[in-house]
């Protein structure tokens, strides 16, 4: 349900701000900037109609091949971040959902795919699209990752840390 699939990742874009970030160079280097929810294009979905492709390798390959522009035409300095392709094939829809890898980790990517595909029920339901509460924003979690990279605390983990990466060093 195409209507369904946009409510959809709208909802979840705006429910997890980072997803909405893009990196700009400065002149101090690269810095994460969170766009609004009306600052440029949210998330960019390619519709692509393979129902009349019959050969189920030639079906995979223009997947594959679509799925490969799709990916790599994510801008970091423009986004989105977030870039969909919906397959139309005759055995059925496919979905592929590429987010880069700055704005979601293997944790955080499946609290936005649960998040989706509850979304997702309840807009093909015809419901409104609720999401569990928010935690911290975006902002929130880096301020407090910094005050802790900076804080005493980090003195007990920071020996720990540099053995490990000396130990991997020396094992190359």
């Amino acid at each position: 349900d195409l209507d369904a699939l946009h409510r959809t990742v709208t909802k979840v874009t705006e429910h997890h701000d980072a997803l909405r970030m893009v990196f700009r160079q400065t002149e101090q280097g690269y810095e994460a900037w969170n766009r609004g929810m009306n600052e440029g294009e949210l998330y960019h979905l390619d519709v692509v109609d393979l129902t009349g492709v019959e050969d189920a390798a030639d079906v995979a390959m223009a997947m594959e091949t679509k799925a490969n522009a799709i990916q790599s035409s994510i801008r970091l300095d423009e986004g989105p971040l977030v870039k969909l392709g919906l397959f139309r094939c005759m055995d059925g829809d496919h979905l592929l959902i590429a987010i880069h890898h700055l704005v979601v980790d293997g944790i955080s990517w499946r609290i936005v795919f649960e998040d989706f595909a509850t979304g997702y029920e309840q807009a093909v339901r015809g419901e409104a699209i609720r999401l569990p509460y928010k935690t911290d924003s975006f902002s929130t979690w880096a301020e407090r990752l910094s005050q802790y990279a900076n804080s005493p605390a980090i003195d007990n983990e920071r020996e720990y840390w540099q053995r490990l990466a000396h130990a991997e060093v020396a094992s190359q």
